[in-house]
């Protein structure tokens, strides 16, 4: 946790009550994710993007591949409304932080 929120690879999520420093876990409910398409090929992207679609009869699960700043990568699944089927384009990922959550680890 750093300046009062934590890092994650969608995004900024704010840690009110933690102190400066500590361990955190997020937990971040597959509705709060939005997926907005880009138009680069996914050969020359370092962002994130839809590895998979389900359709779920009234909306659909995908499965991310979230790169964070660091470099490190977060296998998500985001609920979206409606049939979603992406091409093969670089994908942005934004996040709604009232559907997320953030718990202080224990040492």
């Amino acid at each position: 946790m750093r300046n009062g929120a934590v890092n994650t690879p969608v995004g900024r999520v704010p840690a009110v009550g933690l102190a400066e420093g500590s361990d955190a876990l997020i937990m971040i409910r597959p509705e709060a994710l939005r997926i907005v398409e880009r138009d680069l090929p996914a050969e020359v992207h370092r962002h994130s993007h839809v590895v998979m679609a389900k359709l779920l009869g009234r909306t659909s699960l995908l499965h991310l591949c979230a790169h964070g700043e660091n470099g490190l990568e977060a296998h998500l699944h985001a609920r979206v409304p409606g049939c979603f089927y992406p091409q093969k384009a670089s994908r942005w990922i934004f996040i709604s932080i009232f559907l997320a959550f953030v718990f202080p680890l224990s040492s």
